[in-house]
Order: C-alpha cells, then sequence, then structure tokens
C-alpha cells in the first residue's frame, strides 16, 4: 500500500478514513460492532475497496462501516500483531498470573514493533478507547470491543492452546483500551466535532488523569492504576508453562 501511494500518516488511506468516520457518525450509536447495517449498502463498499477505490461514506453508512473496519482486520494476512510479537506481549501479562499488566513492561514491547503496526495499533486502540469512553450513551465497554477486536488484533495460529491464547488476548486488549493514554502515543487525535452526528450532539471529551506514571508511584485520579481482571488460574498457569 506504501508503494502504490495508499498511505496516510504512516497508515491505510482506507483504514484511516474508516476511523474517521466513526469517529464522527458513530461514537454515540448502539450496537456499533454488533450490528452489520444494510448488506447491500456493505457489499457495494467492498467491491469499491476491492477495486482499489477510495469509497464515499454515506452518514447512513455507520454500521456497514464498522462491519468493514473488523473485515480489513481479519483479512490481514498474519493479523495486525503477528504470532512472534503476540507472544512478546502475552509474556508480560502473564507473568503478573493475570493480575495486572506491567505497563511499563508492556510499553516497551509495544515500541519495539515494526512501524506499520505501531502506526495502526495507536490509531486502533486510541480509538477505541474513544468508543468505551461514550459508554453511558452507546453502551459499548471496553469488554465488549475487547471480544470483538482481540481476535482481529492478535494472531493466534492453530493449536491444542489456541481457545487459551485467545481468551488472553482479549483480556490483552482490554487491557490496551483501558491504558491507551499510557501506552501509545496518540498521533491521530480526531478533529473537533462542529456538526451534529446522526445520534445526537458530540458529548465534551472525558477528564483525563494529571498523572498516568508507573510502578509503585501514585497515578492522581488514574483508572490505570486499579485495572484489575478475573482470569481462571488453570489457564495462566498452562500459558505459563508455554512461554
Amino acid at each position: 500500500m506504501r508503494v502504490t501511494g495508499q498511505m496516510r500518516q504512516g497508515v491505510p488511506v482506507v483504514l484511516m478514513q474508516m476511523v474517521e468516520f466513526l469517529e464522527k457518525y458513530g461514537l454515540h450509536q448502539r450496537e456499533l460492532f454488533h450490528a452489520s447495517g444494510s448488506e447491500v449498502r456493505r457489499i457495494a463498499l467492498r467491491e469499491s475497496l476491492d477495486r482499489g477505490e477510495v469509497p464515499a461514506f454515506r452518514s447512513d453508512d455507520v454500521h456497514a462501516v464498522a462491519s468493514l473496519l473488523i473485515l480489513f482486520l481479519r483479512e490481514l494476512p498474519h493479523g495486525l500483531i503477528p504470532d512472534r510479537d503476540t507472544r512478546r506481549l502475552l509474556r508480560v501479562y502473564t507473568k503478573t498470573k493475570g493480575v495486572a499488566l506491567n505497563l511499563k513492561r508492556a510499553k516497551k514491547v509495544l515500541y519495539s514493533y515494526a512501524p506499520e503496526t505501531f502506526n495502526i495499533l495507536s490509531l486502533l486502540i486510541h480509538f477505541l478507547s474513544r468508543v468505551a469512553a461514550q459508554c453511558h450513551v452507546n453502551h459499548i465497554s471496553s469488554k465488549d470491543l475487547s471480544n470483538v477486536f482481540g481476535p482481529c488484533i492478535f494472531h493466534v495460529p492453530d493449536s491444542n492452546n489456541k481457545p487459551v491464547e485467545q481468551l488472553l488476548c482479549t483480556y490483552l486488549t482490554q487491557h490496551l483500551i483501558d491504558s491507551a493514554m499510557f501506552l501509545l502515543p496518540n498521533m491521530y487525535p480526531p478533529e473537533p466535532c462542529r456538526d451534529a452526528l446522526s445520534t445526537g450532539d458530540c458529548a465534551p471529551p472525558p477528564a483525563l488523569p494529571s498523572s498516568l506514571s508507573v510502578g509503585g508511584a501514585k497515578r492522581a485520579n488514574s483508572p490505570v492504576s486499579s485495572i484489575r481482571y478475573e482470569l481462571s488460574s488453570s489457564a495462566i498457569c498452562l500459558h505459563l508453562l508455554l512461554c
């Protein structure tokens, strides 16, 4: 895509346009990633993308574009994050027995990813964090989003342990969404919304914590310090043995 000029700010143009469109029209939409919208319209948009065109989205294409975003990620040959990089990040997670994510170590792993992977991940995770921030309107939590996008982001190869590793990747995705402000740079901030959305006006942005330090230091009003997730001990132990 880079060779053919289909890149913008280090990410595929079509991906950027889908995210920008959903940012404008979809943040307040209920069941954003659970309803497919018009099948005819979705197929037409897909065919346009397959021809290498940049489709013109309509304001009522929200669910169709949301479906295309998921499809775009699912059809990446080796996932957004390939198996080797997935395992490196999972090791950081499983060393704490799934109780919490060591943010400092996780950030170091993320920053070692290939630029294309890192840029797309930054764009996607910050967008999902903004979707989750509107959960009081759209009823989509970071847990809901991780169930949808975890399998799209992390590539888990076929094996006897695939169900366990997919489950761990789902929890890991939720960690990334909830800790996006610390783990990944917000390189693609959304433009201020001046127009009315299809489901209401833009809500004010959520207040950000004043401090997001790591380790034992205090994190003033930070949701990061209280991130905890329940995982079965058998699943964690199994994956620790594999690593």
